[in-house]
């Protein structure tokens, strides 16, 4: 995985915990199976579909949106900022 892919996913991941929300339920929601949402979600697949999907199950716009986040959030935990004011 890429620094990219593995920010992506721990931010989706986070994200899921906080609703709570299961792969297997976004995979319900979907249409897909749960271990197809996994492997889009790792950066394993590339669906369109289910990136976008998941993105706005996760109050995005677009895939590109949730990645920008992922990203940002990642440098927050970097930085050592309150999660509880950076997570939507």
């Amino acid at each position: 995985m890429t620094k990219q892919q593995i920010a992506v996913y721990t931010y989706i991941v986070y994200r899921l915990g906080n609703f709570p929300m299961s792969q297997t339920e976004v995979g319900r929601r979907l249409n897909a199976k749960p271990e197809m949402v996994n492997m889009v979600i790792r950066g394993s697949k590339a669906s369109a579909r289910l990136q976008n999907g998941i993105a706005v199950l996760l109050g995005c716009r677009s895939w590109r949106e949730l990645e920008d986040a992922a990203l940002f959030f990642q440098s927050a935990v970097i930085d050592g900022l309150d999660l509880r004011r950076v997570a939507r």
